[in-house]
């Protein structure tokens, strides 16, 4: 079995980096009480996220998702999969409707756009110019704007978690993502290609989505 993954290794770089940013997005910048989080359930979080940022990229590529609604369409997968597993456990059921339309369905396709654009952009080792900047801009004060008053909006129960406690988190969890690139390197002749699963590497990240 281990032999199927001989030579392998190397292609899991990207989808690793992908993951990461994906947690990043979905965990601190979403604001998923990440300060409230044990050990053991970062190492969940972190297996859901493996599982499923190498499935998504693996759609990508396979399907050809270059355009905007595609890359909407996968999104909304995305939404849905980690509302399944990860942010209606998160939150309270009295005002289920409210919390799938905000948060499972309103956010994280919102999170899973802008780290599929900050993957694009690591990846493709270019320059930022004057449009990123502005862009990240935007998002900081969306953030800001986010985690300082959304928690007191009426019928959104969302535990209410202080900025000094998520700050160090977000900062750190992009300093991660940012540096990924620099310290592992993949193969210089790997394509988007690459980034298919084996029917093997399906079932793993699969099965672990199952599982969870």
């Amino acid at each position: 079995m281990l032999t199927l993954l001989q030579g392998r290794a190397a292609y899991w770089l990207p989808r690793i980096h992908f993951s990461l940013i994906l947690l990043v997005f979905g965990e601190l910048v979403a604001w998923q009480n990440a300060a409230d989080y044990a050990p053991l359930d970062w190492l969940a979080v972190l297996a859901i996220y493996l599982g499923l940022g190498a499935l998504l990229l693996d759609i990508v590529v396979r399907y050809r998702a270059t355009d905007w609604l595609s890359v909407m369409l996968i999104a909304g997968i995305f939404a849905l999969i980690h509302g399944t597993l990860i942010t209606l456990a998160a939150v309270q059921s009295d005002n289920l409707p409210q919390n799938l339309g905000l948060r499972t369905l309103g956010i994280m396709p919102l999170m899973f756009l802008l780290a599929f654009a900050r993957f694009r952009l690591l990846s493709s080792g270019e320059a930022t110019g004057f449009f990123a900047f502005l862009l990240a801009g935007l998002v900081g004060i969306g953030w800001g704007t986010w985690t300082r008053w959304l928690p007191e909006v009426d019928q959104v129960f969302v535990t209410a978690v202080s900025f000094e406690e998520s700050f160090p988190f977000v900062i750190g969890g992009l300093l991660l993502v940012g540096l990924f690139p620099l310290v592992f390197r993949p193969p210089e002749t790997m394509t988007p290609i690459d980034w298919m699963l084996t029917p093997f590497e399906g079932m793993a990240a699969g099965g672990v989505l199952i599982v969870a």
